[in-house]
C-alpha cells in the first residue's frame, strides 16, 4: 500500500516543462513565446523570470506535440516534445536582426555593420507593413529623405539636401534611366518583386560614377533558389480610386530556376473636396480637371537563372507601359470644348548577370540594354460629342537609348589582410527625338576603377579607390576616394569617409525640350561639368542583450560642389520657361541621429536630422548664412504573436525645405513650409501567414498642398505643392503558396 501511494502520487505529480536560454552566455529568457507548430491549435504560453513554461497534459493528445519556440533577437528552434518532458532549450542570436546583407558599392557581400559605407536597408517585412505599392511610397517614410513631387514628371527625390542627378537609382546593379528634369519617376518602379532596397548616403563615385555623389539606391529583386514551385497574389484598393492587383509564379527545373511577375496599378485621378469614399465620374465641366492625374501602369517581368559548377547566370527581362491622362478645364463662353494631354512611357530593361567565384576570387559581370520611350499626345476635345482631335505640332517623343556593361574582379589574396578589386565600367546614352537638337545626340562614358582593402591592425580598415574615366563630350579628371572603419570595441565602430566627384552633364540637361501646359523647359549646350568633394563621419553602436535590441547611429557630412548645375527660371514674362544652368558653388551639410530600441515585439525607432544648404550664384553674388531645415521620424511596430497580428505607426515630420530660385540674375531665397505625413496599419495573418490581410489609413493628418514662398531679389511671390492625395484607407490581401 506505502509503494502505491508513492508511485501514484510521484505520477500525477509529474509535469512537462521548457527551461528557456541563451546559448551564448546562458542566462535564463523570460517572455519567450512557445506555441504549436502546427495549424489549429491555438494556445500560447509565455516564460516566466526564470525561463521556465509548463504544458499541461491535456495538450498531449498523442503522446507528444510539436511546438515552435521563438524570441526577439534569436533564431526561432522547433522541437518535439513528449508529455513527461523536462527539457532546456537553447536559444543562438539572430545575427540577421543585426545586420542585414547589403551588396551596393562593396568589394563583396557583408553585414552592414561591416560595410565601409553607412547602408541602411529597407527589408520586405517593411514594405509589406506599409502595403507599399512603388517605391516612393516606401522612401517618402525614411530618415535623410526628401521628396517633391510633380503631377507629370512624378517624385524627384533628395539626399543629404541634393537632389537630381546627384542620386543614383539602381535596379539590380544596373541604373534606372528615363530623367526628366532630373526626376526618375519612382513611382513607375513596382514593389511586387522587390526584396529589399538598399540606400547608401553619401559618394559611390569609384564604383558608379556620375550621379552617385549624394547617395546610392539599389533596388533588390527577389531571387529565385528553391526549386519548390511558389505562386503568389496582392490585391489592393484605397478609397481615392486605387485599384492595384499583381501575381508571381516561381519555380526549379534541375538546375534552372524560373520566376514571372505581373502588375496593375491603377488610379482614376483625385481632386480635393472628392468625397471619401466613390470617386465621381467626370463630366463635360470642371470636374473633368484632377490636381492628381489619373494614370494606369502595366508591369511584366520574367526572369531565369541556371548555376554552372560555381558560375551563376541570371538573365532579367522587364517591361513597363503607363499611361497619364491630363484633362483640360473647359473653355469657351458654353464651355464647349478643351484640350487634354496624355503621357504614355514605355520602359524596356533587360540585363544578364554573371557571377562566378574562382577559388577565393570573385569575378562579376552585368551587361545591360534599356530603352525608355516618352510620347506626348495632344488634343482638342469637343465636349458636346466627345470627339477628340490631334494637334500634331504639339505631339512629341522622346527616345532613350542606354547600353551598359560593368565587370568586376575582387582579388583575395593568400593574407587575410588586404583585399582589391578592379573593373571596367561602360556606359552609352543615346536622346532622340523631334525637339533634340540634329534629333539625335549620345554622350559614352568609358571607365576603369579599383580599391584596395587593407587591415593594418585587426581593429582598423582603410580602403582608397580610384576612378578614371573617358567621356565623349568633356574631359575627365582621376576620381579618388579614401574610407576609414576603425572599430572601437565590440560595440562601436567608426567610419570616415572622404571622396571627390565628377559629373558631366547629361544628354537631357544639354539638348532635352521638354514641352507642355505645366512646363517648358530647355537644354543648355554651353553647361560645364561638376565637380565635388565630400567629407562625413559616422558612428555606430549595436548591442543585443537578452532580447533587448539597441542600434544607434550619429552621422555628420559637407559636401561643396563647384559648377553646380540647376534648373533655372529663365525670364520673367514666361513663368514656364526654364533653362540648365551652373551654379558657381553650392555647399550642403547636416548631421543625423537614428536609434532602434527593440524589446520583447515592440520595436521604436526614432530619428532626427537637421541640414542646411548655402548656394552662390557668382563669385561676386553669395548668401552669408546656411539656411537649415530639419527633420524627425518616429516609427512603432508591434508583433501580436498570439493573434499573429503585426501594428505599426510611422510618422515623419519635414520641417521648412529652404530651396533657391533664380530669376534672371537675382538670387532668391525661397522656402518649403514643414508638414508630417503619419500612417497607421495592421496586418493580420492566416493558414500559417499564407494568407494576409492589410488595414490601414495613410496621410491622416490630411496634408494635400503645403506653401511655398520666395523672398528676396527684385521679384518675390508665393504658392504651393502637391504632397500627397489627402487622407487615404486602404484595405490590401495577399496570397501566397
Amino acid at each position: 500500500m506505502l509503494l502505491f501511494i508513492l508511485y501514484t502520487s510521484f505520477s500525477f505529480a509529474q509535469t512537462t516543462s521548457i527551461e528557456i536560454s541563451e546559448k551564448s552566455s546562458g542566462n535564463s529568457l523570460p517572455g519567450a513565446h512557445v506555441v504549436p507548430a502546427q495549424s489549429g491549435s491555438k494556445w500560447f504560453f509565455l516564460s516566466d523570470i526564470h525561463g521556465m513554461i509548463t504544458i499541461p497534459d491535456t495538450l498531449f493528445k498523442s503522446g507528444s506535440i510539436e511546438v515552435k519556440i521563438s524570441f526577439v533577437g534569436f533564431e526561432p528552434q522547433v522541437i518535439t516534445v513528449h508529455k513527461g518532458d523536462n527539457l532546456k532549450v537553447s536559444l543562438i542570436e539572430d545575427m540577421t536582426l543585426l545586420d542585414q546583407v547589403v551588396v551596393t558599392g562593396l568589394l563583396s557581400p557583408e553585414n552592414a555593420s561591416n560595410a565601409m559605407h553607412k547602408v541602411s536597408v529597407i527589408e520586405r517585412k517593411k514594405i509589406d507593413q506599409l502595403a507599399a505599392v512603388t517605391v516612393d511610397q516606401v522612401l517618402l517614410r525614411e530618415t535623410n529623405i526628401q521628396f517633391s513631387r510633380d503631377p507629370i514628371l512624378g517624385s524627384n527625390i533628395f539626399i543629404q539636401g541634393l537632389s537630381g542627378q546627384n542620386v543614383k537609382i539602381l535596379m539590380d546593379g544596373v541604373p534606372v534611366v528615363g530623367r526628366l528634369n532630373g526626376y526618375v519617376d519612382l513611382s513607375q518602379i513596382n514593389l511586387n518583386n522587390v526584396e529589399r532596397i538598399e540606400v547608401v548616403e553619401g559618394p559611390l563615385s569609384v564604383a558608379y560614377g556620375s550621379n552617385a555623389l549624394a547617395g546610392t539606391i539599389n533596388i533588390i529583386t527577389k531571387k529565385k533558389t528553391d526549386p519548390k514551385p511558389e505562386f503568389g497574389a496582392s490585391f489592393l484598393v484605397e478609397n481615392i480610386g486605387t485599384f492595384n492587383a499583381g501575381a508571381n509564379a516561381a519555380m526549379g527545373i534541375g538546375k534552372n530556376r524560373f520566376s514571372i511577375n505581373l502588375n496593375r496599378n491603377y488610379f482614376d485621378g483625385w481632386n480635393p473636396g472628392d468625397p471619401t469614399f466613390g470617386n465621381p465620374e467626370p463630366h463635360a465641366d470642371s470636374s473633368r480637371f484632377k490636381q492628381f492625374k489619373p494614370r494606369e501602369q502595366l508591369n511584366g517581368e520574367i526572369q531565369w537563372s541556371r548555376t554552372f559548377n560555381r558560375t551563376t547566370v541570371t538573365l532579367r527581362s522587364h517591361i513597363f507601359n503607363e499611361n497619364i491622362t491630363h484633362r483640360g478645364y473647359p473653355r469657351g463662353y458654353y464651355q464647349e470644348d478643351a484640350f487634354d494631354y496624355g503621357f504614355r512611357t514605355t520602359r524596356f530593361d533587360n540585363s544578364l548577370n554573371i557571377h562566378s567565384l574562382i577559388g577565393e576570387n570573385t569575378w562579376e559581370t552585368i551587361l545591360a540594354y534599356n530603352l525608355f520611350t516618352r510620347k506626348k499626345d495632344y488634343y482638342l476635345v469637343d465636349l458636346t460629342g466627345v470627339e477628340y482631335t490631334e494637334i500634331p505640332s504639339e505631339q512629341d517623343t522622346t527616345n532613350i537609348d542606354y547600353f551598359m556593361l560593368r565587370s568586376t574582379f575582387v582579388g583575395q589574396p593568400s593574407s587575410p589582410k588586404w583585399r582589391y578589386r578592379v573593373g571596367i565600367d561602360i556606359n552609352h546614352e543615346t536622346l532622340s527625338g523631334q525637339r533634340i537638337e540634329n534629333k539625335s545626340q549620345a554622350i559614352g562614358d568609358y571607365a576603369v576603377y579599383g580599391n584596395i582593402e587593407f587591415m593594418p591592425i585587426p581593429e582598423i580598415t582603410i580602403q582608397p579607390g580610384l576612378r578614371y574615366a573617358y567621356n565623349t563630350s568633356f574631359d575627365a579628371p582621376a576620381v579618388p576616394s579614401l574610407l576609414v572603419k576603425y572599430r572601437i570595441s565590440n560595440p562601436w565602430q567608426i567610419r570616415l569617409n572622404v571622396a571627390t566627384g565628377f559629373r558631366a552633364p547629361s544628354v537631357k540637361e544639354l539638348y532635352l525640350d521638354f514641352v507642355d501646359i505645366n512646363h517648358d523647359i530647355q537644354g543648355n549646350t554651353d553647361l560645364g561639368p561638376e565637380n565635388s568633394i565630400h567629407l562625413s563621419a559616422n558612428v555606430n553602436y549595436t548591442r543585443l542583450n537578452r532580447g533587448r535590441l539597441l542600434k544607434a547611429s550619429a552621422n555628420v557630412y559637407f559636401n561643396d560642389i563647384r559648377n553646380k548645375i540647376e534648373l533655372v527660371q529663365v525670364s520673367e514674362s514666361n513663368s514656364l520657361l526654364y533653362q540648365y544652368e551652373n551654379i558657381a558653388r553650392s555647399r550642403t551639410s547636416g548631421v543625423s541621429v537614428e536609434l532602434r530600441y527593440t524589446i520583447g515585439h515592440w520595436s521604436i525607432q526614432p530619428a532626427f536630422t537637421y541640414f542646411g544648404i548655402r548656394n552662390q550664384l557668382d563669385e561676386t553674388n553669395d548668401f552669408s548664412e546656411w539656411i537649415f531645415s530639419p527633420q524627425a521620424t518616429f516609427n512603432v511596430t508591434y508583433d501580436w504573436q498570439k493573434a499573429d497580428i503585426q501594428i505599426g505607426s510611422y510618422m515623419k515630420y519635414t520641417g521648412e525645405v529652404p530651396q533657391i530660385t533664380i530669376s534672371e540674375d537675382d538670387l532668391q531665397q525661397a522656402s518649403i513650409s514643414d508638414y508630417t505625413i503619419w500612417d497607421l496599419t495592421a496586418t493580420k495573418f492566416f493558414w500559417n501567414k499564407r494568407i494576409s490581410l492589410a488595414l490601414g489609413a495613410r496621410n491622416i493628418l490630411n496634408v494635400i498642398d503645403v506653401p511655398s514662398a520666395s523672398s528676396g531679389g527684385a521679384h518675390s511671390g508665393g504658392g504651393s505643392i502637391s504632397i500627397a492625395p489627402g487622407r487615404v484607407y486602404f484595405v490590401k490581401i495577399g496570397l501566397q503558396f
